[in-house]
């Protein structure tokens, strides 16, 4: 089967160093108002759905990453204001 996306891996790695479950993260982007179910994460990781980037800027917010970390092959770096960047978004 063709994977639907390309950073499945990289979501699944700065989710499991949170130490957060899929039902974690899910409640975290519909707690951002985000309506991912944790099926949902379940297939991106897997690479069985496709990801927009509206999904991938409220998986940088929530997940607290660079944009950039989702994409590239080197250790990805921490973004420190994850979460404030997404309430510039939303306006919340």
């Amino acid at each position: 089967m063709k994977k639907l996306n390309s950073v499945d891996r990289k979501i699944a790695y700065w989710r499991n160093k949170k130490e957060w479950s899929q039902e974690k993260l899910a409640t975290q982007l519909q707690l951002a108002d985000w309506p991912l179910s944790s099926d949902i994460v379940e297939k991106i990781e897997s690479g069985k759905r496709r990801v927009s980037e509206i999904d991938l800027l409220y998986l940088t917010m929530i997940l607290e990453v660079q944009f950039q970390d989702f994409f590239t092959e080197s250790r990805p770096t921490e973004a420190k204001t994850g979460c404030e960047r997404l309430r510039n978004f939303t306006g919340r």
